[in-house]
């Protein structure tokens, strides 16, 4: 599946459902498109809110499977250079009303994700995960 979306809150529900024909049309359920649908929200929410802050851009999402088991995720856009990995990870220790905002999505989607590379090649941003998909238990 390759498909590109504007960059916009509205457009998540498309993006979400594109998520959900793809992991049926390959037969994943359960847990495995939870974490699928999870990832690729907590990366697009924060291109959409963030790439873009002043015009209106693309998303671009490509959806393959390896093997029958590894999903390959390929997320592009065009905004503002950032390489999410590089991101400080929160201190989920400190007490919830000391805690600084932003970071939380980004560690989540590395914890679900087998593998995440990032890199800004003909000015996009390109975000590539791996997931590695087990029968549902």
């Amino acid at each position: 599946m390759k498909k590109t979306y504007k960059a916009v809150l509205p457009r998540l529900h498309d993006i979400m459902t594109d998520i959900d024909r793809f992991s049926k049309a390959h037969g994943i359920a359960g847990k495995w498109q939870y974490r699928l649908r999870l990832v690729a929200e907590e990366l697009i929410v924060n291109i959409i809110h963030y790439a873009y802050p002043d015009t209106e851009g693309n998303v671009y999402m490509e959806l393959g499977m390896q093997d029958n088991t590894m999903v390959k995720m390929v997320i592009i856009n065009t905004g503002i250079k950032f390489n999410p990995l590089e991101s400080a990870a929160p201190d989920i220790s400190a007490p919830i009303d000391r805690r600084q905002p932003g970071g939380l999505g980004i560690m989540m989607a590395q914890t679900l994700a087998s593998r995440i590379n990032y890199q800004f090649r003909d000015k996009k941003n390109i975000i590539t995960v791996f997931m590695e998909i087990a029968p549902d238990e």
